[in-house]
């Protein structure tokens, strides 16, 4: 019985390109999760929320776009200049931006920070370990109208520019007559 190497070692090769690509391996990122690293990139992430949302509740014969109101949510750097972001972008797509909470459908969205339970080589500037998800929703009084979800990846680097700033209670003291 006479043995072919080419075809084996082709094949082996072949084998041990599709394991290199499992989520079992450090330092794996899905190939379309995009990673977080500048503002600018913020500004892109709002400009995809706009164009989503304008999507979703703007029909193409609409005369009359829908007014929001974009809430804010629990303060981090990230959400701060976020904020401000996304309600430039919805502004640039054709949407009218309300300063009153009645008088517009409102925009939630949070930023939840994964962190997971991995070791990964200090040396990767970008971390697998750590993801942002970003869910935005719309709602017209008790119902959802849209809602989009992403995942990013982040630097662990950036990682404390996505927690949440909690307030520190401060002792005060109450003097009278």
């Amino acid at each position: 019985m006479r043995v072919l190497y080419p075809p084996l070692i082709i094949l082996s090769l072949g084998l041990a390109s599709c394991a290199s690509q499992s989520p079992d391996g450090i330092g794996w990122v899905p190939p379309s999760q995009r990673t977080v690293q500048s503002a600018e990139q913020w500004n892109g992430i709002a400009a995809d929320i706009a164009q989503s949302l304008q999507t979703a509740l703007v029909s193409p014969e609409s005369t009359q776009w829908p007014v929001l109101y974009v809430e804010s949510p629990a303060s981090s750097i990230f959400n701060s200049t976020f904020h401000q972001l996304l309600k430039t972008q919805l502004m640039e797509k054709g949407f009218s931006i309300s300063t009153d909470p009645r008088s517009g459908m409102p925009v939630r969205y949070n930023v939840q920070l994964i962190t997971h339970n991995e070791f990964v080589s200090p040396n990767l500037v970008v971390d697998p370990s750590r993801e942002i998800i970003i869910n935005v929703s719309v709602k017209s009084g008790d119902r959802f109208v849209t809602r989009v979800s992403n995942i990013y990846t982040v630097s662990h680097y950036d990682h404390s520019l996505f927690l949440t700033q909690v307030a520190v209670p401060r002792r005060m003291e109450v003097v009278g007559p």
